[in-house]
Order: C-alpha cells, then sequence, then structure tokens
C-alpha cells in the first residue's frame, strides 16, 4: 500500500505549513448579497429576463479522496451545493453576467476553507476555483492562509489563461494545482509538460468500466508513467465499482475517489475511514 505520510509530503514537497490567525469567514450555510436581474437561456433558444437572483443560498459537500490499495482517505474534494438545486456552473454563469462572478466563487472556496476546519488538519483539501478567482493572487493567498491543510486548487479551462495561473498558484505557500485530463493521450501529456501542475484528475469517462478496455488501460499506464517524471500525480475522479479500482491500481493510479468510495456528503455526516475503498 501507499502510505499517508507519502501523500502528505507530495502536496507539501517537503515544506511546512505555516499556520495564521483566521479572519471572519462565513458558516457551513451561507447566503451571499442580492444579485442583479440577469438573463437566463431557455431550451428553446431565447433570452428572457429572470426576476431578481437573489439570496444564493448554499453549502458544501466534501467527497473523500483515498489511497485506493488501502483505502485510507488523504484528502477531500469540497463541492458547492445550491439549495434550489442549480448547478454551481449555472450559478456562476448568471453572477459573471452580472460583474459578480469572482464575489460569488469566492465565498463558495470560503465556506469551503471554514468547514473544512472540522476534518482531520492532515487531510488536504481541494477546491474547484474560476479562472476569475485564480487571477487573484491576493484571494487565493487568504484562502491558503485561513486553512489549516494542504490546499489544491482545481481548475478547468483554456491552457493559454492557465499557463500563467499555474506558475502564480503554485509560488504561493500550502497550494498546489490540479487540472483535468484531457483524454488521457498525447494531449493530456503535453498539458501536463507546458502546465507542470501538481495533479491530473481522469475523468468519469476514463474511468468508466476500466478493467473491460486493455487499450485504455495501457494509455492510462503511460500517462502515469509520463505525470511521474513530471512531478505529477494522477488522481481518477468517479470510481464507482470494486472492478474500475482494481484496474486503476493496476495502471498505476494510486489515488481516487467515487461513488464506490464515498459520496460528496456535509461536513458533519462525513465517517472515516472509508472502509468501501479498502481493498
Amino acid at each position: 500500500g501507499v502510505a499517508h505520510a507519502d501523500w502528505v509530503s507530495v502536496l507539501h514537497h517537503g515544506g511546512t505549513v505555516v499556520p495564521s490567525a483566521p479572519r471572519s469567514m462565513p458558516g457551513p450555510d451561507e447566503r451571499v448579497p442580492s444579485l442583479p436581474p440577469t438573463a437566463r437561456q431557455r431550451r428553446g433558444g431565447h433570452t428572457v429576463h429572470s426576476e431578481p437572483v437573489h439570496d444564493y443560498a448554499f453549502f458544501t459537500a466534501f467527497q473523500p479522496v483515498v489511497a485506493l490499495e488501502s483505502g485510507e482517505v488523504v484528502g477531500y474534494e469540497a463541492l458547492s451545493r445550491f439549495a434550489d438545486g442549480q448547478s454551481p456552473l449555472a450559478g456562476l454563469a448568471e453572477a459573471m453576467a452580472a460583474g459578480l462572478g469572482v464575489e460569488l466563487d469566492s465565498e463558495l472556496a470560503r465556506t469551503a476553507v471554514a468547514g473544512a476546519r472540522k476534518l482531520p488538519e492532515a487531510h488536504w483539501l481541494a477546491v474547484n476555483l474560476s479562472v476569475e478567482l485564480a487571477g487573484r493572487p491576493d484571494i487565493v493567498g487568504d484562502l491558503a492562509r485561513n486553512a489549516n491543510r494542504p490546499l489544491v486548487v482545481e481548475l478547468d479551462g483554456d491552457d493559454a489563461a492557465l499557463e500563467a495561473l499555474v506558475d502564480a498558484l503554485a509560488a504561493l505557500p500550502n497550494v498546489q494545482v490540479a487540472i483535468d485530463d484531457d483524454g488521457v493521450g498525447y494531449e493530456t501529456m503535453s498539458r501536463i509538460e507546458r502546465l507542470r501542475p501538481a495533479f491530473v484528475k481522469l475523468h468519469r469517462e476514463t474511468v468508466a468500466d476500466l478493467e473491460s478496455d486493455v487499450a485504455r488501460q495501457a494509455a492510462v499506464r503511460s500517462l502515469v508513467e509520463f505525470a511521474e517524471q513530471h512531478g505529477c500525480t494522477v488522481v481518477a475522479e468517479g470510481v464507482e465499482t470494486a472492478g474500475e479500482r482494481d484496474a486503476l491500481l493496476a495502471t498505476g493510479v494510486l489515488f481516487g475517489q467515487g461513488y464506490f468510495i464515498g459520496r460528496p456528503l456535509p461536513v458533519d455526516r462525513l465517517a472515516t475511514p472509508v472502509a468501501a475503498a479498502a481493498r
């Protein structure tokens, strides 16, 4: 198996987390200030103006990431959930259109950091940030200072926009960067070489039924080897069966998350360790 300390050392790169006095932060359930009216797209393709968008009510769910061999929890991904059922992407798109996207995104991230204080400090926290927010080192640095654990910033976007961001974020204390895979082929390897992230995350499309696809297994194995050569760790998302977990381990993927391992839950409902993931 893989020792828990090894994962922590990967995140810290041999460094230490410097604690700082926490600032006032929102609670686990939060509402942000009212947003002005925005336009929504209906399925028919025409645009209508909605009534004012106000009082975004949301909470943070935390999904465990584990060492696939042992089932030991090593970190959590924070996933925002809106009370009205709207997807975070849709909510952020509305806020961006209103000129308040960074404000809403930062509130989601701050709420995640605040909620994570109830988790064991040895477990790292991954947060999804928009490119717009990631481009604000003052805000990201504040998040990192308030996190009592390593902070992994997950980014998705055009490589041209990400290249400068990854370097700037990696220079912040206690922050590392994760990007998504792009089909587990040459493009993903090229992105790793250009962006030099600490982590690359395999999509569900890559993980699904991996045990029955020999060609895809070979591609994942090559990606893992290439990533390791560039100081990058591969993490699988969407692990839903024991067969997928075993196939990932056989290809060298050591860490993963998904419904087989643990569903996203509010922090007070989490239980560790996640025994279902253990072999």
